[in-house]
């Protein structure tokens, strides 16, 4: 299996996310794409859709029993494409392709399903588990999805990689993230006496700074 010709392939699917852009269709044509390739190679595949229209993938190269598991995840969504021309074809300049989701993140996606075939290939004796999740430009739909269908199922993993690009660097944690709403109540006065009044945006300021 060639290697660019897959990302090439992956690239060609749009799988931009809704969330992001409401014109394009989301990841369900990218992950149709994945799953028969996967099958079509001897991989176990789990098609998992709790959100309709975002799917999920759990893709396995199984073991043969007695080892560690490893769990890849990668994700299926891309950001947007506005002024870009022709993003999802491929192009091979200076040895470098170009196209969206090239780098983030199809180019691993590829990764991880080759390396499926590798660990099927090498018979281990632990399960090689590959989530290829979408919306993680939003929500982490799929992320959380797989997870709790891997725990609903008792499968237990020994390690995880995140195949997100990094230049090459690797990374042992993530900060993580939180999105919150925060209201803040203030209370109206004229201009000419900012003292007889109190201004939420004050507060705001408090808060950023902590």
């Amino acid at each position: 299996v060639s290697l660019p010709d897959l990302v090439a392939n992956l690239i060609r699917i749009d799988s931009v996310n809704p969330a992001l852009d409401g014109d394009h269709a989301g990841e369900t044509r990218l992950a149709r794409f994945i799953a028969d390739w996967s099958r079509s190679h001897g991989l176990h595949v789990e098609w998992l859709e709790e959100t309709p229209g975002r799917p999920s993938l759990l893709v396995t190269a199984k073991g043969t029993g007695g080892g560690r598991n490893l769990f890849l995840n990668g994700h299926l969504d891309t950001v947007g494409v506005k002024g870009m021309d022709e993003p999802f074809e491929p192009r091979v300049r200076d040895g470098h392709m170009y196209g969206r989701g090239v780098f983030d993140m199809k180019s691993s996606l590829a990764a991880c399903l080759l390396t499926l075939l590798a660990a099927k290939e090498k018979q281990l004796r632990g399960d090689v588990i590959f989530a290829a999740v979408a919306d993680e430009e939003s929500d982490s739909l799929g992320t959380a999805e797989t997870l709790a269908a891997l725990a609903a199922a008792g499968t237990d993993v020994a390690a995880a990689i995140v195949t997100e690009p990094s230049d090459l660097d690797i990374h042992v944690a993530h900060r993580g993230f939180a999105i919150m709403d925060v209201e803040f109540t203030g209370k109206a006065s004229h201009t000419a006496k900012p003292e007889a009044g109190v201004n939420a945006l004050t507060h705001l300021g408090r808060l950023l700074a902590r």
